[in-house]
């Protein structure tokens, strides 16, 4: 591989997420069982005009899939044992055949392997955006629901609810809340128990951000989840 996503959808790294989930229009039967090779491109340039590290979660397509750069930047579901993982497009892997695809060596946590593995992938494209008006709150986030991860309190983060999350595949997405002609960009990383649809909650830096204030408890807002791979 020649391809960094490290500025790229940093909210789609380590994403568990249903393989079914949302609408799929996969560039090869996403049901077959495919091979998945291992490369470290220590920073390379890839085919998609980026860097790529050996710590990114990237693939690199074979030359029918990656249709002539038309799927970079996107990201990509891979599923090995029932794990899957999300990683983005970011190279054209020229060997790959049959829908094979090469990984960085920083997804060999999906397996543990370090060998040719077999592999499900597909690409997902995401409706276009829907705004949504409904009343936020501030919280303060403790653990990423999405990774397990931990939270800091610094971070711009929303919790949607249970009907928003969607079985999962709104984790780790970028979500861009208006208040009074303001807009900030958070991601969603929380589940928010008590909301409505349409109810979400912010984290407390964000929330004090996008309203001005401290001591505010609860607004209207119009928020929306940006179009992904379309």
């Amino acid at each position: 591989m020649q391809s960094t996503l490290s500025f790229l959808f940093p909210a789609f790294l380590l994403a568990l997420v249903s393989a079914t989930s949302g609408a799929v229009i996969p560039r090869h039967n996403a049901s077959d069982v495919v091979t998945a090779i291992f490369d470290s491109p220590n920073g390379a340039i890839g085919a998609c005009g980026f860097a790529i590290q050996n710590a990114d979660f990237a693939i690199a397509l074979s030359p029918a899939d990656f249709a002539n750069g038309a799927n970079c930047g996107k990201p990509a579901f891979v599923s090995n044992g029932g794990a899957s993982i999300t990683v983005t497009v970011a190279d054209i892997c020229k060997e790959c055949t049959n829908g094979g695809v090469k990984l960085t060596s920083g997804v060999e946590v999906l397996t543990g392997q370090t060998g040719p593995i077999p592999v499900t992938w597909h690409i997902k494209v995401f409706p276009p955006a829907v705004k949504i008006t409904g009343a936020a709150s501030p919280f303060k986030p403790t653990t990423d629901i999405c990774t397990g991860d931990v939270i800091p309190s610094t971070e711009f983060v929303v919790a949607l609810s249970n009907a928003d999350l969607a079985g999962g595949s709104t984790c780790e997405q970028e979500v861009d809340i208006t208040f009074n002609n303001k807009t900030i960009s958070t991601t969603a990383r929380a589940e928010c128990a008590e909301c409505a649809p349409g109810e979400i909650q912010v984290s407390s830096n964000a929330f004090a951000s996008l309203t001005g204030s401290t001591s505010a408890k609860s607004v209207e807002v119009v928020w929306s989840i940006p179009t992904v791979g379309v």
